[in-house]
């Protein structure tokens, strides 16, 4: 982990940025004699302030040299300045009661499916805490859009029922297909979720790997079905997969999936997992959302969270990626 900077004027603060110290002095004197005392009591009254900073300012993987390929994790070692996590600090006066974390991508109303539109650097953020393997790290807030219906019909390797869309769920080097009825309202939708992910490995140019799951029709049985949804309200996916493709590691993740059906394209789900104040982390998926804090932030405390990027494949070269991750906090 590298060491963090110091707090400089590049600080994020919540509410007001300013601390009163108000010194109240009541004294009395006496004549010295031997032996004698003299006291002077002391008052400090503190306002009552939210301030919190967080370090880094900016986190930036990859280089004009040299970029993340498509399917790759950026890390510490890519990290421009070798950053590793985030880092949130009270500097406040008052406990913080609750920290969550946005992201731009999910204002986003193009679809970035195979390059088509606009990319978002944060849809790639995802955290962790004291991982031990880069996927152990969830995404904040993926949005994946769904594929056009006449892509979808001919995907070649993938079966779908009629009148469905497909779409895929990507984590690095693995996609996990997903495929919902189109025109059905959110309160009928069902949702299917492949649960052997496509594993994708680049040999000189060539991909190779696992096909992983490809029928999602009725007649299939090797996925998910999500179908706990309504009004903002998403459902839950638990994920348990470890491909036997070398270099693919197991991931084991649990996500609140919010499908939007209003979207200009085909449709779109979220995958959340730290926006926990999101309106629609609610219903049965309310607890596979991660509560970032464990207890109150007291003045003085800090929090620390290992930070990757998970790099899609069929990500165009742009230069650069863009987005931003938001930290919240309130306090009580």
């Amino acid at each position: 982990m590298k060491n963090i900077p110091e707090f400089s004027s590049h600080k994020k603060i919540l509410s007001a940025t300013i601390l009163f110290l108000t010194i109240l002095i009541l004294s009395s004197f006496t004549v010295a004699e031997d032996d004698a005392e003299q006291e002077s009591d002391v008052t400090v009254e503190i306002e009552e302030e939210t301030i919190i900073d967080i370090q880094p300012d900016e986190l930036a993987w990859g280089t004009d040299d040299v970029g993340l390929a498509p399917g790759s994790v950026g890390g510490m070692d890519e990290e421009q300045n070798d950053y590793g996590n985030i880092f949130i600090e009270n500097l406040g006066s008052v406990d913080i009661t609750d920290v969550w974390f946005e992201t731009t991508s999910v204002d986003n109303d193009e679809d970035p499916f195979l390059g088509e539109g606009s990319y978002d650097a944060s849809n790639m953020v995802t955290l962790g805490e004291d991982i031990s393997d880069d996927l152990d790290a969830t995404f904040v807030d993926r949005k994946e859009y769904a594929m056009s219906e006449e892509d979808a019909e001919d995907f070649i390797f993938m079966d779908i029922d009629d009148g469905w869309t497909l779409g895929r769920f990507r984590v690095a080097n693995q996609e996990f297909f997903w495929s919902y009825e189109t025109g059905e309202t959110i309160e009928d939708l069902e949702v299917r979720v492949a649960e052997d992910p496509r594993v994708v490995e680049s040999d000189d140019g060539e991909a190779t790997g696992e096909t992983g799951t490809t029928d999602l029709t009725s007649d299939g049985n090797d996925y998910v079905t999500l179908e706990n949804f309504g009004e903002n309200d998403g459902d839950t996916l638990e994920i348990d997969s470890d491909p036997e493709t070398d270099g693919a590691e197991p991931i084991n993740a649990e996500y609140c999936v919010v499908p939007d059906l209003d979207d200009d394209v085909e449709g779109s789900l979220r995958f959340i997992d730290w926006n926990v104040q999101d309106e629609n982390v609610d219903g049965s998926c309310d607890e596979a959302v991660q509560e970032p804090l464990d207890g109150d932030l007291e003045p003085g405390q800090f929090s620390s969270f290992d930070i990757r990027v998970f790099v899609p494949f069929g990500v165009p070269a742009e230069d650069p990626i863009d987005g931003e991750l938001r930290i919240l906090a309130t306090s009580d």
